[in-house]
């Protein structure tokens, strides 16, 4: 399960005011110790205020290793032309958002990712054409299909 940072002392309030423990949420949401009122009203209510995702540095290697459970948001400095492997427990309908970083002297490197059972798919358009300027990041994001057993690309933005 992904972990979420929530200021300390805040709360989300609800119609019924009950409290989970200091580690779940809704059955899917791991919080680091704050216990939250849950929501059990309507369906669309929205809480009154932030959550923050963890944000996970992938060791970079020539296959980089990602664990969808350790989180959400991934941060990749590239230190060679390397690949983002399989990445291992998703968990079906699960979004991910990685930040792929260019060093600030040498390359610019090109990264890859895993294709196949429980790899990345682009789709039709591909992959994007990578920055390539020093320090510059590119941000991507998927989405795990249960269906295609496979990370669909949900798209990029590039060159930050």
């Amino acid at each position: 399960m992904p972990s979420w940072v929530v200021p300390s002392g805040s709360h989300a309030t609800g119609d019924t005011g009950h409290t989970t423990d200091h580690n779940h949420i809704a059955g899917d949401l791991t919080l680091i110790g704050t216990a939250l009122p849950v929501a059990t009203g309507a369906a669309g209510q929205a809480w009154p205020g932030w959550l923050a995702p963890t944000v996970v540095t992938l060791t970079d290697a020539a296959s980089v290793t990602l664990d969808a459970s350790t989180g959400n948001v991934f941060e990749w400095a590239l230190g060679g032309n390397h690949a983002l492997a399989v990445p291992l427990n998703p968990v079906a309908g699960q979004p991910i958002l990685v930040d792929v970083q260019q060093p600030a002297s040498g390359g610019p490197f090109t990264p890859s990712f895993a294709s196949g059972a429980g790899g990345f798919a682009f789709g039709t358009d591909g992959q994007p054409a990578w920055s390539t300027a020093a320090g510059a990041v590119d941000q991507i994001a998927f989405r795990y299909s249960a269906l295609k057993s496979m990370w669909l690309c949900q798209g990029w933005k590039l060159g930050f």
